[in-house]
């Protein structure tokens, strides 16, 4: 339950983020279309869910449902830093880490 927990707990802080990029970064001329399209690729990998349910309904081939989610998601938690890395050149803000570092270490 925990797992579940944490995995919908990081779905809503990347929907968080995904909504952020769209409104800093895609023109606001072409958010409806952006936004359309986004919507249509997530009602259509929402179909796929359901309809790999059926074909695969046997619970013991549960294992296969859950590996074929786990390598989706890696490929796109992968596919997001590859992105965030082109467009930032870096994954993760070190000077700020640095920094909370240092005021932890002063404040102690």
């Amino acid at each position: 339950m925990g797992g579940v927990a944490a995995s919908r707990l990081g779905l809503w802080m990347f929907d968080l983020s995904i909504i952020q990029q769209m409104q800093d970064q895609v023109p606001e001329s072409n958010r409806c279309v952006v936004g359309g399209v986004q919507n249509s690729v997530q009602s259509l990998l929402d179909f796929m869910t359901y309809f790999m349910g059926i074909i695969i309904s046997n619970p013991q081939d549960f294992w296969k449902l859950t590996m074929l989610s786990f390598i989706l998601v890696t490929l796109a938690a992968v596919l997001y830093s590859l992105h965030v890395y082109r467009v930032q050149k870096h994954l993760f803000h070190g000077e700020k880490v640095f920094m909370l570092v240092q005021w932890r270490v002063r404040s102690s």
